[in-house]
This record gives structure tokens, C-alpha cells and sequence, in this order.
């Protein structure tokens, strides 16, 4: 029986600012799950200790709020650790402006193609945690994110016996969290401000990627 977590996490916006949006997801088997958790407490606390004011109100250490020294430092140490990323991001240049004024479904949408993967590997009586910094998102029919990803796994890909959990969360309470939010500022900064410094360091992890809404950019 397969037991898996999920946390996903986003950099950017949908067309406020900037051009591009990523949503991003780590997974990772429950072998594996507390030591990454453990090394995430270790490597912030290490983070605060060395540079006492780039926490949050909340203690968080975010990569958006972080200098170099301090995301080449967390990307380094998270590393080691196994979980495989997933990632998609958008032109937001290229999506046509009824999208980009319904934000929430667009967002959703966009959600399916991180969580499609996963849960296609997993078969009946395997467990799934799917955890999202916290998002109020909702749908047209009603669904919000939680609702959304079931309405997936169980209606469109037909995982009945699939035991799965939704949760949008603090992101200061989960450090899970917090590795995916330094891995999806990474891959974010690859085509924002073309860096590709951080992007390389996690390559290696990278199982499923996405240029939306055509294939060709970003290669």
C-alpha cells in the first residue's frame, strides 16, 4: 500500500504583475516524509539563527522575502532529501483575458495538471495528503480546491478506492510547505528574471512539467 504527501505551493501572480505564474508540488512517500519535515525545522532554525530578521511576524522563513546566500543555502540542504516536483507554469501573456478575470477557475485548472500525475500511480487502498498554502479558491459549479481535486481523482480519473485528503493549511504550521515554497520560487525565477542558478540545483527532482498553454516556451 502506497501512502504519499503532497504540498503545493505557488510564485507570482495571475496578471497583476510580472508575465509568468508557477504552481509547484512536492511529493514524497511517508518513508521519507518526517525526515524531510525534520530537516526543513533544522535548516530555517540554522536560517534564523544566521540572519535574525528575515523571518515572518509568524517565524516563516519565505524565499520571496530571502537574499541569495539564504536560498542557495535552504535549496542546498532540501535537496538531499528525495521527493519528486511537479510543476506547471503559465504565459500569462498568452491566456486570453476571460480566463485571467475568472481567476479561481483558472487556477484550479491549473492545479489539475500537478495532481493528475500522482494520482494516476496510485491504485486502491493507497493514501494521498494533498496539502495547499492556504487559498480560498472557488468554481463556477461550486467546487472549491479541496472539492476540485476529489471531483478528479474520483469522477473524471475514476480512483474510487483511493483513499485521499485535501487540506489548505498556514504555511508557517507546515513545513512542507516551506520546502515547496522555496522550490517553486526556483523554477519561478528561471523565467521571470531568466536565473537559472537555483533551477539547476533541483533539476534532478524535477518528474513532470507543464508550459501552459503551449508546450514550446521556456525549453
Amino acid at each position: 500500500m502506497s501512502n504519499k504527501f503532497v504540498y503545493i505551493d505557488e510564485s507570482g501572480n495571475l496578471g497583476s504583475d510580472g508575465r509568468y505564474f508557477t504552481i509547484a508540488a512536492i511529493e514524497i512517500n511517508s518513508a521519507d516524509h518526517q525526515k524531510l519535515i525534520r530537516n526543513m525545522k533544522r535548516i530555517t532554525g540554522q536560517v534564523k539563527r544566521m540572519f535574525p530578521n528575515v523571518a515572518t511576524s509568524r517565524g516563516e522563513v519565505k524565499a520571496a522575502n530571502s537574499n541569495v546566500i539564504i536560498r542557495e543555502y535552504v535549496i542546498r540542504k532540501i535537496i538531499k532529501s528525495y521527493f519528486v516536483i511537479r510543476y506547471i507554469t503559465v504565459d500569462l501573456t498568452k491566456i486570453d483575458k476571460v480566463l485571467l478575470k475568472n481567476q479561481n477557475i483558472l487556477y484550479n485548472y491549473l492545479v489539475s495538471y500537478i495532481v493528475k500525475p500522482t494520482i494516476k500511480k496510485l491504485g486502491s487502498g493507497d493514501n494521498v495528503s494533498f496539502y495547499i498554502d492556504e487559498r480560498n479558491q472557488a468554481v463556477k459549479n461550486g467546487f472549491n480546491i479541496d472539492e476540485y481535486i476529489k471531483h478528479i481523482a474520483w469522477f473524471e480519473m475514476r480512483k474510487y478506492e483511493l483513499n485521499l485528503q485535501v487540506k489548505s493549511v498556514k504555511s508557517h504550521k507546515f513545513e512542507g510547505i516551506q520546502v515547496a515554497d522555496f522550490i517553486v520560487h526556483a523554477i519561478e525565477c528561471k523565467f521571470e528574471y531568466e536565473c537559472e542558478l537555483f533551477l539547476d540545483k533541483i533539476r534532478p527532482r524535477i518528474g513532470t512539467r507543464q508550459h501552459f498553454p503551449y508546450k514550446e516556451f521556456g525549453k
